[in-house]
């Protein structure tokens, strides 16, 4: 009986963690050139841009400038809300982002801001783009 309880012992010692993880949080020394400090996504496309998804507009971050994508009276862009809500990149490397007036998509060759399905999307809030491992793109 002895023995059996000491294998017992040793098979859930042998299968208990031995180490705990570390992780550690670091700031983004990129955050001080956000238009806002609420950032509801981030993403990083197939070049290396990282997107930030905030309240006042989509931003594409380089490594060392922050563009701005957002509609304003020096910017105007067919943007309804500057409130960005998911962001993710298709198979033709457009940067497709939802805001709580529809779906919009950016060229990255021009970097033009149009929307996507307007006549469908435009009057949903759109709080989730998933990409398949196929290629669709669910909203």
């Amino acid at each position: 009986m002895r023995t059996l309880i000491w294998i017992l012992l040793l098979c859930v010692w042998s299968v208990m963690p031995t180490s705990a993880q570390i992780a550690s949080l670091v700031q983004n020394p990129q955050v001080k050139k956000l238009p806002v400090r609420s950032v509801h996504c981030i993403y990083q496309d197939s070049e290396g841009y990282i997107w930030y998804g905030t309240v006042n507009g989509l931003c594409r971050d380089d490594g060392y400038n922050i563009q701005v994508f957002r509609n304003d009276y020096l910017h105007p862009h067919p943007l309804k809300s500057n409130v960005i809500l998911s962001v993710i990149e298709d198979d033709q490397k457009h940067i497709l982002f939802g805001t709580p007036s529809g779906a919009f998509f950016i060229d990255k060759k021009n970097y033009k801001v149009s929307p996507l399905f307007p006549e469908v999307l435009g009057q949903f809030s759109i709080n989730t783009l998933f990409k398949s491992n196929d290629g669709s793109i669910y909203v």
